[in-house]
């Protein structure tokens, strides 16, 4: 396969910043040398320096993004770590920084560009320091002596310019089989599963038979089971059997062919098509409506807006009262509810606002959220999160504003009314706002097509307001 320019350079540094977080194995297997660890590791560090770089005057850098505002700037930042420190998808960043799916592309291609330009091309500096026990002369001696180095032609040395392309060259291929293939690439696959509006009955395989299991989020399936007597008048031989429960369940039921059709609240992951393509079932998401999840508190609560990041503070246990965030008065400690972890809702959570770290371990896990919302309720000091769709018009609890780094004043999926402000989710201008799909397996038969088709239809799609969702068309 042969790749862009812009693919390679993106390749090259997500397995430079693969390579450094997992330095103490790479250490430990003896496959490089010192050196060679240290050279890797001053490359990322390289890097996330100039991430950080573009936060500040940019008067002094190698490349003119002076014609850039400052909003901008932030964007290009915010796609480059959560693409290269957080692994998140074009989908998730797009929605993260509100712009589409292209422009999020172009941000993000402006930005390696940004830090190929300005990566230093001077001898990097030693950060692995040699263990005490070895003098520079035995680490020397190890590195000429190594079999790994006798078998590889030349070092990933970098201490000239020619020396650094060579690594370009080299990285650009050795390390992606070795680190980045392991997740394979996000940003070509997305492309592919975001085209089509058309009705999918129309291209369609043969029947698989009358009765059709669908299983997953009730955030999608409400709706269906809703409107099962409108679908069946319309496809009267199709028995359509509906069950609710968890995203991570219901796909897992559908790469091993219990179900025909899964709701989902996160898109399956790399694990999850690759799985699939093993079980000869490859899995495809279809984009059905857009959902947000909404932070909530008791109604006593005096708090009316919150950032992401100190939301991350408070389920990652860095902060253990509300007095903590300045809220003068509340010195209880935060009770933290959370969905289950086989829930697309905790799994969007943990990316979009942990990036990945643990949640402390006194956070309470719940299956269903109309018990989180129990539970909330009846805790003065209580935090918790779930889909609109299973909060809103509910009077037990409070729903909180969300700030980002682009919105201070913070932003609600709501209007001044109570009723789902379309323009602020479709703008992405509320920070957690994510997709709902319907997942399949395989050739996609007509009866499965005809449940996507419905769901899509502009009749399903002017009720989803009704359930606080927002519709794709």
């Amino acid at each position: 396969m042969v790749l862009k320019s812009v693919d390679l350079k993106q390749k090259i540094l997500h397995s430079i910043l693969d390579f450094s977080v997992q330095i103490d194995s790479h250490r430990q297997s003896g496959e490089y040398s010192l050196t060679q660890i240290s050279e890797m590791l001053s490359l990322a560090i390289e890097i996330n320096n100039l991430i950080n770089a573009l936060d500040k005057d940019v008067s002094q850098s190698k490349i003119d993004l002076l014609e850039l505002e400052i909003k901008e700037r932030k964007k290009i930042k915010r796609a480059l770590e959560l693409f290269f420190r957080y692994k998140s998808d074009l989908n998730s960043i797009s929605i993260d920084i509100g712009e589409n799916l292209s422009q999020t592309n172009r941000y993000l291609q402006k930005g390696i560009e940004y830090i190929f330009k300005n990566l230093s091309r001077r001898d990097f500096k030693q950060v692995v320091a040699p263990r005490k026990q070895e003098t520079k002369a035995q680490v020397k001696a190890q590195v000429q002596s190594s079999p790994q180095r006798k078998k590889k032609a030349g070092s990933l040395g970098i201490v000239a310019p020619l020396m650094f392309m060579t690594l370009v060259v080299f990285a650009g291929f050795s390390l992606y089989n070795l680190f980045f293939d392991k997740s394979a690439t996000r940003v070509s696959s997305l492309v592919k599963e975001y085209r089509s509006d058309r009705e999918l009955s129309s291209v369609a395989r043969d029947s698989i038979g009358k009765r059709i299991e669908v299983h997953g989020t009730n955030s999608l399936l409400n709706l269906l089971r809703d409107n099962s007597s409108l679908f069946r008048s319309k496809y009267p031989k199709i028995d359509l059997n509906v069950i609710g429960g968890d995203s991570g369940e219901a796909i897992e039921d559908l790469i091993n062919g219990k179900i025909n059709l899964a709701s989902s609240s996160k898109i399956p992951s790399v694990d999850d098509r690759r799985r699939s393509i093993k079980n000869n079932r490859a899995i495809a998401d279809h984009k059905i409506a857009l959902d947000s999840v909404v932070v909530f508190t008791h109604k006593s609560n005096p708090v009316e807006l919150i950032s992401v990041d100190q939301l991350k503070q408070i389920y990652s246990g860095k902060v253990m009262t509300w007095r903590d965030l300045d809220y003068v008065g509340i010195k209880e400690k935060i009770t933290r509810f959370s969905l289950s972890k086989q829930s697309g809702t905790y799994a969007f959570f943990m990316e979009r606002v942990m990036f990945l770290e643990p949640m402390l371990s006194d956070v309470i896990h719940v299956y269903n959220p109309i018990q989180m919302l129990d539970l909330v309720a009846a805790d003065s000091n209580a935090i918790g999160f779930a889909s609109l769709s299973a909060v809103k018009g509910s009077s037990l609890v409070k729903i909180i504003k969300i700030s980002s780094v682009f919105d201070e004043g913070g932003s609600s999926p709501l209007d001044a009314s109570g009723e789902v402000d379309f323009n602020a989710i479709k703008r992405g201008e509320y920070p957690l706002t994510r997709y709902l799909y319907l997942v399949t397996a395989g050739p996609i038969a007509d009866e499965v097509a005809k449940v996507i088709d419905f769901m899509r239809s502009e009749r399903a799609q002017f009720k989803l307001p009704d359930y606080g969702l927002v519709g794709i068309l």
